[in-house]
């Protein structure tokens, strides 16, 4: 009877923590700056290869102020909104949201999807 109880417990508090997990909105990608995979190596990637993900949204090097929503889940596949509010150099702008496609491939990876194109990204540590 005791382990039943504790089972019980165990299960909603599993249930319990993937939906506030969910409600979150946040992607189970590890903070960090993420550099197009190809770019060997990392620390040397241009600019343009480069996103930042700081545990709860994306920031690109020329963005501030960003929000990213998560719009849909099915799996590892997220649609997500991405809004940022300022420009780099923290010229105030109009939010104009944009949609794309992140799949998770791992905690340190992802693939993102805008139209009909698709880039895979890595965490890369060494990047300043």
């Amino acid at each position: 009877m005791h382990s039943l109880l504790r089972f019980k417990f165990l299960l909603a508090l599993l249930f319990g923590m993937g939906f506030a997990h969910a409600t979150d909105g946040l992607l189970p990608l590890d903070a960090g700056t993420y550099v197009v995979a190809s770019y060997t190596p990392c620390e040397e990637a241009p600019l343009a290869g480069v996103t930042s993900f700081d545990g709860a949204s994306f920031v690109g090097p020329h963005d501030s102020d960003c929000q990213t929503t998560i719009l849909e889940q099915h799996g590892a596949d997220y649609r997500v909104s991405v809004r940022c509010k300022a420009l780099g150099d923290g010229t105030p702008t109009v939010p104009k949201p944009f949609v794309e496609g992140v799949r998770i491939k791992t905690r340190t990876s992802f693939v993102l999807a805008h139209d009909d194109a698709e880039m895979e990204f890595a965490l890369c540590p060494a990047f300043h």
